[in-house]
């Protein structure tokens, strides 16, 4: 499946361009890409919770098997233009869509992917439910903003960690 939605980004301020942001929606033959992506994520994550590399230097975690090869799970790499940039895995929960993991390269980061993604989800008529860790500040903003846009309802808990979104139409 492939989702494209213009959108314009701002990489040089006094510049405005229009990309593509689109997901495509990973198969078995993007296992490796998707592991080398979910490399770099972890490596983030650390920063929030204590994940060691194994023997070889690497983050030992078989997510990648649990998407590429499932009916419910599935793993959108995230693209602008040409460029890989990041990827979101996702599955049913009850009537919501649970978003397990997002993932944008810093270098994309601020720049509204995790926007145009979030909103190409809420496409598919589903409330998003999406767990973070509270310590994560970048997260808390994200879903702050997110939840400002006046069609969404946002939810979230005590501590910020939980987030149900749903498009108030």
């Amino acid at each position: 499946m492939l989702i494209i939605l213009p959108f314009v980004l701002s990489l040089i301020p006094e510049m405005e361009q229009v990309m593509n942001i689109s997901l495509y929606k990973a198969g078995i033959n993007d296992k490796g890409l998707l592991d080398n992506l979910l490399q770099l994520y972890l490596h983030d994550l650390s920063e929030y919770i204590p994940i060691e590399v194994g023997p070889t230097g690497k983050y030992e975690q078989n997510l990648s098997s649990q998407y590429v090869s499932s009916f419910e799970k599935s793993a959108f790499v995230i693209h602008a233009e040409y460029h890989i940039i990041g990827f979101v895995l996702v599955e049913p929960q009850g009537e919501n869509l649970k978003i397990n993991d997002l993932f944008v390269l810093n270098m994309w980061r601020g720049k509204g992917v995790g926007s145009v993604v979030v909103e190409t989800l809420l496409q598919k008529g589903k409330p998003l439910v999406c767990q973070f860790n509270s310590k994560n500040e970048l997260a808390k903003y994200f879903w702050n903003n997110i939840g400002k846009n006046p069609v969404h309802k946002l939810e979230m808990n005590e501590n910020g960690g939980v987030v149900k979104l749903k498009v108030n139409y």
